[in-house]
């Protein structure tokens, strides 16, 4: 921390109004920083009206991302609503694994502009400048601001400098600019007839000239380089009419800025976070979702070296209770208790690393950006075994999608160095008589099951077992590398964009001699790419496994849809003799309304190889092999649609 910043604990300062309120463990963790190391510019006193300082709400060690929010409270430039738009605001981002910063400026009428302009970008210098005492990283910081705080969060984004470099002050040498910008219900423009008529006299006085009336207008000082902004509204507010916030979208969208407005019907003026509301409320989920990906996307700036945090450790041996802390880091017996101590939008990647161990859970990822690391891939195990005939506790049974060991259902998921293991025992229920009443018929087991909102999801250096439906991804992209696959039947299926590289596909006996099952079996959307397997190895489970018995897959039409045209290339992969000559299996849909099953052939779907080599790439009319040409418009990054994985190989 700089010579600069003067700390003082939180209760020894009860003029900020920031304690009222607020439970007793929480005030006494928080610091309260001046903004400035002595008066602030233009200061009229030194009382604490004339002293700008910011309250810090850090993020516990075990949740905290790397990110930070600083707040500007609105109350139309002539108090602070401090309790409801700064505390509360500040102990929800809290949760999301965001330090906040709860900014005390300068008001009016004893103070205008440009006072509360000068402590708004000081705040941003001084947490950028300050980063590293705080744990933040210096491109995830945002600025976000009610009412009249927002339209100073939106001065500060459209009129953030960079610093003066040989500022005697080292926190003026830092930028001012913040990387993101979050205005809720904003006074935004000056100008007649929509301004905020109170905000505007005590930031600007009583007869302000047009050319200052424009110049803090904040629709009209947007340009390339302003910082993504989240806007929030309603059409029901008399108080800041929504035109305030339609007109800076406008002027964002001319300006090419990333920017993302939501209106709600309903919803008076100083809502906050709306806890009452259950649809105002959701403002806060999608503001957090919004930050999320704001600060993920490339070319905002790098994030922090994830793969060297580790914010939560999961130990089947441990003998304390989950979420003890061991030396800083917060320690689980169970992966779903890790999993549900995750913020529910982690801004930067939240990593839980798991200890080698056989972990016997159903888990489900129901959060975005969540890395499971395992220690080691074939000791790190999470296993379960349920199957679509398993009966679930309400009636009925799970069904396929049901049968999955583990779920994931939201973005920015990665897998690393464990095995994932649907542990039903296929081949004893095989082995049973069809008259034993015991013998089960719908085995179908997921290990995985990418589902719902699942997207740039990476699986690296795992190990996925199963039999039947092994691996199922049916929403987003996905990239697995390194990777080993075991199953028989369609045990790589879905409609969803994949990518396997330098991965074993293995093939398991079902002890016959004609078939011992399918590879994949895709149910791509005719307009997407489907399943590239690219430099990869089909492989044999046994030396016995019979040749020429396990198609490469066939083409799967849930529910008889039409439009489910599956895509399957095999490039640059190496064949085991176990594959068949004729490569591709038909598979039919049905029964229909007249009880007939329909069935789809494999030269209507999009199959094909290219440079196949092995015992099993043999030649055959019913093999479609891609030429040269061709072969180009199977690439990685097509069908991962620009998305780059980052794996280092």
């Amino acid at each position: 921390m700089t010579p600069q910043l003067r700390r003082s604990v939180w209760p020894v300062c009860l003029t900020l109004g920031l304690v009222m309120h607020v439970p007793t463990h929480i005030a006494r963790a928080q610091e309260l920083v001046p903004l400035w190391p002595t008066a602030a510019p233009g200061a009229l006193g030194t009382t604490a009206d004339d002293i700008p300082a910011m309250a810090v709400f850090r993020a516990t060690p075990e949740r905290a991302t790397g990110a930070a929010v600083i707040i500007f409270p609105g109350g139309g430039y002539g108090h602070l609503a401090t309790e409801k738009e700064g505390v509360k605001v500040a102990q929800w981002l809290n949760g999301q694994g965001v330090t906040a910063f709860v900014v005390r400026y300068r008001l009016g009428p004893k103070y205008h502009h440009p006072a509360m302009e000068q402590d708004g970008q000081r705040a941003v210098r001084l947490v950028r400048a300050n980063a590293a005492s705080y744990g933040v990283v210096p491109s995830r910081i945002a600025v976000m601001g009610f009412s009249a705080g927002g339209h100073l969060a939106g001065t500060v984004a459209t009129r953030g400098g960079n610093g003066t470099a040989n500022a005697a002050d080292v926190v003026e040498r830092v930028s001012a600019r913040p990387d993101a910008a979050l205005l809720i219900y904003p006074v935004i423009t000056m100008q007649a007839p929509y301004a905020h008529t109170g905000s505007r006299r005590n930031l600007l006085g009583e007869q302000p000239s047009p050319a200052l009336v424009r110049e803090l207008s904040i629709e009209t000082q947007v340009s390339k380089t302003t910082p993504p902004v989240f806007l929030v509204a309603s059409t029901e507010d008399r108080t800041v009419p929504v035109e305030n916030s339609t007109a800076l979208y406008a002027a964002l969208r001319a300006a090419a800025v990333p920017a993302e407005l939501h209106v709600y019907e309903r919803g008076a003026h100083g809502f906050g976070l709306a806890p009452d509301d259950p649809v105002l409320s959701g403002w806060t989920r999608h503001a957090a979702d919004w930050l999320a990906r704001t600060f993920r996307e490339p070319g905002v700036a790098a994030t922090m070296a994830a793969d060297s945090i580790t914010h939560a450790i999961v130990d089947a041996r441990f003998a304390g209770a989950n979420g003890d802390s061991v030396r800083g880091v917060p320690v689980y017996r169970t992966v779903n208790a890790a999993v549900a101590a995750a913020p529910n939008f982690p801004l930067v990647p939240y990593t839980i690393r798991i200890r080698k161990g056989r972990y016997a859970e159903k888990v489900s990822v129901d959060k975005p950006n969540i890395r499971l690391i395992g220690e080691q891939r074939d000791s790190t195990i999470i296993t379960w075994s349920d199957i679509a005939a398993t009966p679930m506790p309400g009636g009925g049974t799970m069904g396929t999608r049901g049968s999955w060991t583990l779920r994931v259902t939201q973005a920015d998921f990665r897998l690393e160095h464990i095995t994932v293991e649907n542990a039903f025992d296929y081949d004893a229920n095989a082995r049973k008589d069809n008259a034993d009443s015991t013998k089960l018929k719908d085995v179908q087991g997921l290990a995985i099951a990418l589902t719902d909102k699942s997207d740039r999801a990476v699986l690296r250096d795992v190990v996925l077992l199963g039999h039947q439906d092994t691996f199922f991804a049916d929403a987003g992209r996905t990239y697995l590398v390194g990777s080993r696959i075991e199953g028989n039947v369609d045990f790589i299926f879905g409609s969803g964009r994949m990518v396997f590289e330098d991965c074993d596909i293995v093939s398991l006996d079902r002890f016959s001699a004609t078939n011992n099952g399918y590879i994949a079996a895709p149910s791509t959307d005719i307009t997407s790419y489907g399943m590239l397997f690219l430099r990869s190895r089909l492989k044999k489970g046994t030396p016995q496994l019979a040749p020429n018995s396990v198609s490469l897959g066939r083409p799967w039409h849930p529910g008889g849809n039409p439009r489910a045209v599956g895509m399957a290339v095999f490039v640059d992969t190496w064949m085991d003799d176990h594959i068949a000559s004729k490569g591709w299996e038909r598979m039919s849909a049905g029964p229909t309304a007249t009880g007939e099953r329909v069935w789809f052939e494999p030269e209507h779907a999009r199959f094909a190889e290219y440079r196949s080599r092995g015992p099993g790439a043999v030649r055959s009319a019913t093999r479609r092999v891609l030429s040269d040409g061709d072969a180009m418009s199977y690439t990685l990054d097509l069908f991962l649609d620009g998305w780059n994985p980052g794996i280092t190989r």
